[in-house]
């Protein structure tokens, strides 16, 4: 299970997320689209570092599988 609690991430003075929860279970799928900092919150749960100052928790159980699909213009 992916649990994510009361997150914010913001780039200077803009805010990415504000106060962001989410809890995804077993066989449960989500999906980002757009420009909604899909990809920095795909880092975040992964454990990769990115910019910016993050605030909240974040737990991911040691047997989650994730995957992932960057798609480049």
């Amino acid at each position: 299970m992916v649990y994510i609690r009361n997150l914010s991430l913001n780039f200077g003075d803009q805010p990415l997320f504000v106060r962001l929860n989410l809890s995804l279970f077993q066989k449960q799928w989500a999906s980002l689209l757009d420009s909604s900092g899909e990809s920095i919150l795909l880092r975040l749960i992964a454990g990769i570092d990115t910019q910016g100052s993050v605030q909240g928790q974040i737990n991911v159980e040691p047997n989650v599988c994730m995957a992932w699909f960057a798609l480049e213009p």
